[in-house]
């Protein structure tokens, strides 16, 4: 694949992940690289090799094109606007939004900070709260254990996702009109 190639998937693929929020004001908070989320928890963004995020994309497949007889010309042709290829397509491209998302927090972050009397990573009490509502993770894996943290505890608003998306995006080199281009084709799904 050309370099161009490469990166135009590698910013299509972030611009997928950002589209999974929608755009709004960006709070004013200090200009030092960081990551401030509105629990007061501070995050760094860290480079994230291109090649990671490709490779989570790869595993969401488009859905093949349904084909229908057309009689009038006596063959097969593309039906791309059929419901269920239609569904298809959108429960793709938001499997692949949030598990980019996922590898934005997972590989794209570390913790600087954690204010006093906040939960952190290392506790069980909130992985107690999310079993109860069924959602388990395996607790030994300390980058998933961190990951989930991250987005049920540490970031509980979509300003909080989009802020670390937007600084781990700027922190790899992706621009902001990169980034605008790429998320122009694509629309919020509720």
């Amino acid at each position: 694949m050309s370099e161009y190639l490469e990166d135009q998937a590698y910013t299509n693929t972030l611009g997928e992940a950002l589209a999974a929020a929608p755009i709004e004001a960006t709070p004013t908070e200090p200009d030092d690289g960081l990551i401030h989320l509105s629990t007061a928890v501070v995050l760094k963004p860290k480079k994230v090799s291109p090649f990671a995020f490709q490779a989570v994309a790869a595993r969401f497949k488009d859905p093949k094109v349904p084909e229908f007889y057309n009689e009038n010309k006596g063959r097969n042709e593309p039906n791309p606007m059929h419901p269920d290829y239609l569904q298809a397509v959108t429960d793709v491209e938001i499997a692949r939004s949030m598990a980019t998302i996922d590898a934005t927090i997972a590989l794209g972050t570390t913790l600087v900070s954690v204010p006093q009397g906040f939960p952190n990573p290392d506790d069980d009490d909130w992985l107690d709260d999310l079993e109860a509502a069924e959602i388990i993770i395996d607790r030994s894996n300390k980058r998933l254990r961190y990951r989930t943290w991250v987005k049920f505890v540490a970031a509980p608003s979509v300003q909080d996702v989009q802020t670390i998306i937007s600084k781990v995006l700027k922190n790899i080199g992706v621009t902001d009109e990169e980034v605008a281009k790429a998320t122009a084709s694509f629309q919020h799904q509720a």
